[in-house]
């Protein structure tokens, strides 16, 4: 299930990025950690079949703000389909930022 959601995820990033570094929070499993890597290099492959994606790492989180940018962001999104009385206002700060979001599963 995780590794599904990651590909829908990658599938709508594949048309805007090229030789992307993907930074993977490593607080969960190694085995997980190469599992995932393992599944974007096979499964992320642009229309010549070349995969886009230059290297895959895990790192924590804590170390690297960009990861805790992303699970910031992550969480505003999650809380707008929450039952809390803020869930709107966290949304509002980021929506002129979204591409697109998907919920999954439905």
């Amino acid at each position: 299930m995780y590794n599904y959601a990651c590909g829908l995820l990658f599938e709508d990033a594949k048309l805007r990025v090229g030789n992307a570094l993907i930074l993977i929070d490593e607080s969960g499993s190694k085995n997980l950690g190469r599992e995932l890597k393992s599944y974007l290099v096979r499964h992320l492959k642009n229309e010549p079949g070349k995969c886009f994606i230059k290297t895959v790492r895990t790192q924590n989180s804590r170390q690297n703000n960009l990861l805790q940018l992303a699970d910031m962001v992550v969480g505003a999104v999650a809380r707008f389909y929450s039952d809390k009385k803020d869930s709107r206002e966290y949304r509002r700060l980021i929506a002129h930022r979204e591409l697109h979001v998907r919920f999954w599963p439905k």
